[in-house]
């Protein structure tokens, strides 16, 4: 619990990284190649690590609490992320469910959907956020809540994909 992580790489080491940690472990996310990797996640240079590493040690670091997120399938199975989670087929060809929010229920069939921590929002979800032109902002990466959003929600005689995103806060 008291180890500190240091990710060399890209933003999505980070995100591979943090979600094999119990929670309490800190991660230094350093971006190696600034010229062609935004660093979203890797935001430290370089050589800045000896510094940085120092002032953690002594407590003189901002500490950012980054939300996980969690899935579990009928057979047990589950997946932590920092980012995002992907729900539908591997492939990505149509899924149909059924999705229950805010006192609604929709039909869908689409290529999945994308449920995201503040964290993810920069990503893939972000992305589709645009594509929808949807009026209201995702999490921000220190936020609690999550954001789900169906990806190319179909319209059909069964499928009602008015209600294809939104944002769900902690108790």
């Amino acid at each position: 619990p008291d180890d500190l992580i240091v990710a060399v790489g890209q933003d999505g080491l980070v995100a591979n990284v943090a979600k094999y940690l119990s929670g309490t472990q800190r991660v230094i996310g350093v971006n190696p190649d600034p010229e062609r990797t935004e660093g979203v996640l890797v935001t430290h240079p370089p050589e800045r690590v000896e510094a940085l590493l120092a002032d953690t040690v002594a407590g003189r670091v901002r500490v950012e609490q980054r939300t996980k997120v969690s899935a579990r399938t009928d057979g047990g199975q589950s997946l932590r992320a920092l980012n995002e989670i992907y729900v539908g087929h591997r492939s990505h060809q149509s899924s149909r469910y059924v999705l229950w929010y805010d006192q609604r229920e929709a039909r869908h069939s689409s290529s999945g959907l994308i449920v995201c921590t503040g964290t993810g929002a920069t990503g893939w979800a972000r992305s589709i956020h645009r594509q929808h032109h949807i009026d209201w902002s995702l999490p921000a990466p220190t936020d609690g809540a999550l954001a789900f959003l169906v990806r190319a929600p179909w319209p059909s005689l069964t499928t009602t994909p008015d209600l294809s995103e939104g944002v769900v806060r902690g108790e």
